[in-house]
Formats: structure tokens, C-alpha cells, sequence
């Protein structure tokens, strides 16, 4: 179950090798789309998760960026990025994904951490407006999290 939690770069982090994946134009969205056309940066390390959520996403009709395994890769992709939303795992390669949730909030990009370990309270407190989705998490949680959060954020 989620819990509510308190320049156009798109690369696909591969080991050593980034595909480019890039896309134009500024999201728009009317009622009913779901998540056709929004641009999710994600931030998974577990090879066989951001694959399976990178799948779910894109068959969703949505435009990912990344995934990211390491927090560095995420941190520069940002720089160039003008996602509609984040999805992050927590315990990433470099460290936690948190340094990177801190920008994305200053930005106000809505966020959707899916992690196995995290703190929830902490969560809430620093990052109210967003939702945690604990691993695992069916597709669906997945899913109606995001666009929660993005109806949410307006």
C-alpha cells in the first residue's frame, strides 16, 4: 500500500553505455490521460526493477528519464531535465537518492520514493507532499501514486 509521505536530457544508464532517449515538448495533460506524455525521472540501481519499471511506465503512455543507478548520473542528468515527476528508489549506488529528492522538491517536481527501506517519518517530515510506495509494490500502486502526485501538485 502507498502512503502519503510528508534543456531535455533522457538517458538510460546501462553499466557503461547511455542511450538517448530524447523527446520535445512540455507535457500537457486533460482528464482521463493518466500518464500519456509525462516525463518520469527515475531512479532505480536494481537492474531488473528499473527495467520492469521503466516497461510499466512507458506502456503507461509516460516519457522516462533514466533510469539512474547511481546518484551522481542523477544528479548531473537533473541539470538538463525538466521531469513532470520523480520516481526513487532510496538506497541507490553513491549513497541515498535524498541529495537529488532535496533539488527535485526545490524544483517542485512531485515526488514517488519506491524503496524497501526508508523511514517514513523522516520521509513525511522532509518531503510532505510526497508518497512512498514500498517495495514491493504492485504496478497499479505504482502507477495511481504518480498520478497522485502530479494531480496533486496542479
Amino acid at each position: 500500500m502507498c502512503r502519503r509521505a510528508p534543456a531535455n536530457i533522457d538517458t538510460i544508464e546501462l553499466g557503461a553505455h547511455h542511450v538517448d532517449r530524447s523527446t520535445s515538448g512540455p507535457w500537457t495533460r486533460s482528464a482521463g490521460d493518466g500518464l500519456t506524455g509525462v516525463r518520469i525521472f527515475l531512479v532505480e540501481d536494481d537492474a531488473i526493477i528499473a527495467m520492469d519499471l521503466t516497461t510499466l511506465l512507458e506502456e503507461a503512455g509516460a516519457r522516462v528519464i533514466g533510469p539512474f543507478a547511481r546518484l551522481s548520473n542523477a544528479m548531473e542528468a537533473f541539470d538538463g531535465a525538466r521531469p513532470d515527476a520523480a520516481l526513487l528508489d532510496i538506497q541507490i549506488v553513491g549513497g541515498d537518492s535524498f541529495p537529488l529528492a532535496r533539488r527535485l522538491h526545490d524544483a517542485g517536481v512531485p515526488i514517488v520514493f519506491h524503496s524497501g527501506s526508508a523511514d517514513v517519518s523522516a520521509i513525511e517530515r522532509a518531503y510532505p507532499k510526497a508518497t512512498l510506495c514500498p517495495k514491493p509494490s504492485s504496478p497499479e500502486h505504482v502507477l495511481r501514486s504518480l498520478v497522485e502526485v502530479i494531480d496533486a501538485a496542479g
